[in-house]
């Protein structure tokens, strides 16, 4: 079976993330692009970039449970280390209709 365009594009995405590539996830993502997790909610490719770009002065690992796809979401289980801390996370991941990621829902498990 033929990989879906939305789970090529979510494994850049995680891939771009765990390299800590900045200029990648600035490609991937749609200009109103709008993050919130437990702690943070912001608006705008800027805004979340530098969100990123705080997290990755951490040292950090990230492992994909799992990807799954229904419609333009998938929904991505992952672990991520963080100074010897383990959270589990649940992203959900919307596109628009040019594959850009428009929106990152992240829950802690």
């Amino acid at each position: 079976m033929k990989k879906s365009e939305y789970i090529i594009k979510t494994g850049e995405y995680f891939k771009s993330f765990k390299d800590k590539d900045l200029t990648s996830l600035e490609r991937l993502y749609a200009s109103n692009i709008r993050l919130t997790d437990w702690v943070i909610d912001v608006t705008g490719k800027e805004k979340v970039l530098m969100v990123n770009k705080d997290l990755f002065k951490n040292d950090f690992k990230l492992e994909v449970i799992s990807t799954k796809q229904l419609d333009k979401k998938t929904y991505n289980e992952i672990t991520v280390e963080i100074g010897g801390e383990f959270i589990n996370v649940f992203d959900i991941i919307t596109f628009n209709d040019n594959f850009k990621i428009e929106n990152i829902t992240a829950y802690m498990r």
